[in-house]
């Protein structure tokens, strides 16, 4: 047995590391990141004056109830946006959380409105961006910004209208 330990310690078969002594802790670590973010003002009135086509309607599929549909706006980018900002619009629009939460309540609404009279339960969203360069054919000539939104919900359960509640409240 003490022929392994010598071994050991002296570099051979099946060495270890020596012990050494911890001199300083470090408790904490640094890192920088960078966050990028759409100009809320712009992007807004890009949304508002984009084209929106939305369908949708309340289906069964394997014995469950519920909402199916997809919203597309297509968004034609000003003229005086930069051909490099162009290229990196796309990820933008996916990485900025407050422009996915505009899109994803726009889509919220045209499905609610499409469910009517049912009521949705959680929305699900499955986001697709583009960018379609711009068309020698246009008039215009600027590209567009091809926002897909394809959305699905549950439907809740219809209130008990009022009217069914007698004097005695039942």
């Amino acid at each position: 047995m003490a022929g392994k330990r010598n071994r050991a310690r002296a570099g051979g078969a099946g060495a270890f590391p020596g012990l050494a002594k911890v001199r300083r802790v470090a408790i904490a670590t640094r890192r920088t990141l960078e966050l990028v973010g759409l100009r809320e003002g712009w992007f807004s009135s890009m949304v508002e004056q984009a084209d929106i086509v939305s369908e949708g309607a309340v289906q069964t599929l394997h014995g469950a109830e519920g909402y199916y549909g997809s919203t597309s706006l297509r968004c034609v980018i000003a003229a005086d946006v930069a051909t490099a900002d162009q290229a990196r619009l796309v990820q933008l629009v996916q990485s900025d959380a407050t422009a996915r939460l505009r899109l994803l309540r726009l889509a919220h609404r045209e499905a609610v409105s499409r469910a009517a009279p049912h009521t949705l339960d959680v929305l699900s969203a499955e986001l697709s961006v583009a960018l379609q360069p711009a068309d020698a054919d246009s008039p215009d000539r600027r590209p567009v910004l091809c926002v897909d939104l394809d959305v699905s919900a549950g439907l809740l359960a219809p209130a008990i209208p009022d009217d069914t509640v007698d004097a005695t409240g039942m």
